[in-house]
């Protein structure tokens, strides 16, 4: 029993292991994309805001694509469309006041060597 069911699931491995590491790489995504998300998450949570400065405080809930703009010694540009959620600003009725999820795109300019953002585009707290 124990030798049909490792027959029949070992070959299926490379697959679900192929299939679990796409969940978490968005198409487009480059090889060093585990970095770059951490520290694009952590740039955004810090200061975007959404919906027209209504949602101050979102979060990134995961990425969706990544597009490698320009890659150079200098600096990597990626655009990124993510979905965000705030809860915070955001009521979770799943009516008129949970205006603060969606979707966004925006621009984030890293150093390649650090991993840091060094831009980002869209409105953030900073704006007047």
């Amino acid at each position: 029993m124990i030798r049909v069911i490792r027959r029949r699931l070992v070959p299926l491995v490379p697959l679900l292991l192929a299939a679990c590491g796409s969940a978490f790489r968005p198409p487009g995504a480059p090889p060093d994309w585990p970095r770059l998300a951490f520290a694009i998450t952590g740039h955004y949570e810090d200061r975007a805001v959404e919906r027209w400065g209504t949602c101050r405080l979102p979060r990134i809930t995961g990425f969706l694509r990544v597009e490698v703009r320009v890659r150079t010694a200098e600096r990597l540009v990626l655009r990124v469309r993510y979905a965000w959620r705030d809860e915070a600003y955001g009521g979770d009725d799943g009516g008129f006041l949970d205006r603060c999820r969606g979707f966004g795109t925006r621009t984030f300019v890293l150093d390649p060597a650090s991993g840091r953002v060094l831009a980002m585009s869209g409105p953030t707290r900073d704006d007047p």
